[in-house]
């Protein structure tokens, strides 16, 4: 029989190892361990199909050298046929500043010299524990709009969706070695101006302000998710 102070190991699932404090981390209240997000977006960095890709989903850590596990969630959505990236953050813009940074060094990987950035309204955590929570909802439903849709230029392939944290591509030091990526526009729909009328439908379809459900009924979902994979190892 377990201690109550040991944190014994549930199951490793793609090199990330999932223990018992990271899955409590699910009950409501709890704020989510980065290998639970992980689970959820687990492959590798830049893989070589990426060039046959049209999106790229991001969760986006505030971690540094100094705060590695960071205390916020937010996710970047890169829209390749547009060259856009999507800023989707459900505590306004508090992972504005490490998202850019982000975007700096995709943009270097990408060979991009310029990119724009849309900052999209989402709906917004009502605690201080909800936010990587929110970034799976966020994931999870604009993926399941792309592929129910005709969005262009969407194959309703999923397989072209990439999904993956880079965390190790986050905010850290070294960022002054690397050149600024010009950005050629940044938008705003979370304030109240109103945008062209050209736009109007590219804006309903990304805007994340209302969700279908709640994080209480994830975070249900997932404790059974991890219940199903501790009783197979």
């Amino acid at each position: 029989m377990r201690s109550k102070t040991s944190d014994g190991q549930l199951f490793c699932y793609h090199g990330t190892t999932i223990y018992d404090s990271a899955a409590e981390t699910i009950l409501d209240g709890g704020w989510l361990q980065d290998s639970i997000v992980d689970i959820e977006c687990a492959r590798e960095a830049l893989p070589p199909e990426i060039e046959e890709m049209d999106y790229f989903f991001m969760p986006t850590n505030n971690g540094d050298t100094y705060n590695v596990h960071g205390s916020h969630w937010s996710l970047l959505v890169y829209e390749k046929s547009k060259n856009i990236f999507r800023y989707y953050d459900s505590l306004k813009k508090s992972n504005l500043e490490p998202s850019r940074i982000l975007i700096e060094r995709l943009c270097i990987l990408l060979n991009k010299d310029k990119t724009n950035l849309v900052i999209e309204r989402s709906e917004q955590q009502l605690n201080d524990s909800d936010c990587g929570i929110y970034v799976i909802i966020f994931t999870e439903v604009l993926i399941k709009k792309l592929i129910k849709s005709s969005y262009p230029p969407f194959q309703t392939n999923p397989d072209k969706i990439f999904n993956k944290s880079l965390l190790e591509l986050g905010t850290g030091s070294f960022s002054r070695f690397m050149k600024s990526a010009s950005y050629d526009s940044v938008s705003d729909r979370s304030s109240t101006s109103s945008l062209n009328k050209n736009h109007e439908s590219d804006e309903y379809f990304w805007c994340l302000e209302e969700l279908p459900y709640s994080p209480h009924i994830k975070r249900k979902e997932l404790m059974s998710l991890i219940r199903h994979f501790s009783e197979k190892n």
